[in-house]
């Protein structure tokens, strides 16, 4: 915690806070410590992190039952379920339910209490595997079977396997992270399409090589399972548990999308999407796959922003749709779009002032850095 507090990171703030009150609870601070984590809960909500809410949740129950609080746990039991439903994934409420049998008795027959008992299911069959050789390997030096993967990709390029970060070292050249990358990104390619845009103007013979070594340090790295071929495709494994942020991050683009400003929802949806995108698409990776999803994904960060304001605007919250509109400004501050709708909201404040020597600081802008007047539009 001190670590995180140190460099400022709120979402390891966030998880520090809430396994440091675990510990307290089990030293006597039980009914303190359940304060601390719903606090915790409320600040994950806010940046979207609903697989790490699923595991607080399952120790807020824990917590709740060390005060003789079976109803209260119940209830927390319910909420992590229902995250469950909406991912498709218990294990984050497995984990911290596995060896408290109360809780599994008091899981029973809430809705969605079947994904828990499926994520038991794997995890105690990862815990038999683990006993069997720690980090063991088959014939071809491949790590053993992988139950989850999280893809950081947005400001950070990091890879964890089952909660741990695989280290460049692993990877043994910067071609298996990327082969990986973007089957991920770029959905089921053949053969020919992966060594067309790894190794266009190689020879048949050493894009034949490069493929095949590029291919097996990759599985080396993440799992035998992780990279499957089927039907002349290599794509990433559909049964694998994974998250990553750039996908969620357009998931929830588009869902926001599809609703009006005046929908709460809406402005749920966008604030979660920019708390997700922490900088550039995979700022190292110099490749044009990644250079034109990197563009896309700036797009959106910008869209989403707008629509942040738009939806402060529409209830009437004009400082806090300034604020959306302005940082929209701070990574472009050509889009004239959004320009208009900083006016707007000051014309709506009724300080005509302020919208006056906003067009005029646009103008010398546009004068200075484009040599053009703004739209008549604007």
């Amino acid at each position: 915690l001190e670590v995180a507090n140190r460099h400022s990171v709120a979402f390891e703030q966030a998880l520090a806070r809430a396994v440091l009150w675990a510990a307290r609870a089990e030293l006597g601070q039980a009914g303190r410590a359940l304060d601390e984590l719903e606090m915790v809960l409320d600040e994950l909500h806010e940046q979207g992190a609903r697989f790490e809410m699923m595991g607080v949740l399952g120790t807020c129950a824990r917590v709740a039952l060390l005060q003789d609080e079976e109803e209260a746990a119940r209830g927390y039991l319910a909420s992590a379920l229902g995250l469950a439903r909406e991912t498709g994934t218990a294990q984050p409420l497995a984990v911290e339910v596995a060896e408290v049998p109360a809780l599994q008795a008091l899981a029973a027959g809430l809705p969605g209490s079947e994904y828990l008992s499926e994520a038991l299911g794997a995890l105690r069959a990862a815990r038999r595997q683990q006993t069997q050789g720690e980090g063991a390997a088959d014939e071809d030096g491949f790590a053993a079977s992988t139950y989850s993967l999280r893809v950081f990709t947005l400001g950070r390029e990091e890879i964890e396997r089952d909660g741990r970060m695989i280290s460049p070292a692993e990877w043994r050249a910067a071609a298996a992270r990327e082969m990986f990358l973007y089957l991920l990104f770029a959905g089921p390619q053949t053969r020919g399409d992966i060594s067309l845009a790894f190794w266009p103007d190689s020879s048949a013979d050493q894009v034949r090589a490069n493929f095949h070594t590029t291919l097996h340090r990759a599985r080396q790295a993440l799992g035998a399972d992780v990279i499957v071929f089927e039907k002349d495709y290599y794509a990433i494994n559909p049964d694998l548990e994974l998250w990553c942020d750039a996908l969620e991050f357009e998931r929830l683009a588009e869902q926001a999308r599809l609703l009006p400003p005046q929908d709460a929802r809406a402005e749920d949806l966008y604030r979660k999407a920019t708390n997700l995108y922490a900088g550039e698409f995979l700022p190292s990776l110099d490749a044009d796959w990644a250079y034109t999803r990197r563009l896309a994904l700036a797009d959106t960060y910008l869209e989403a922003l707008v629509g942040l304001g738009r939806c402060a605007r529409a209830r009437h919250d004009h400082r806090a749709a300034l604020d959306a509109f302005m940082r929209a400004l701070e990574v472009d501050p050509y889009r004239e779009e959004t320009h208009r709708e900083v006016m707007s909201c000051y014309n709506e404040m009724g300080e005509r002032g302020r919208v006056l020597n906003h067009l005029e600081d646009l103008k010398r802008l546009f004068r200075r850095e484009l040599a053009v007047e703004p739209t008549e539009e604007t």
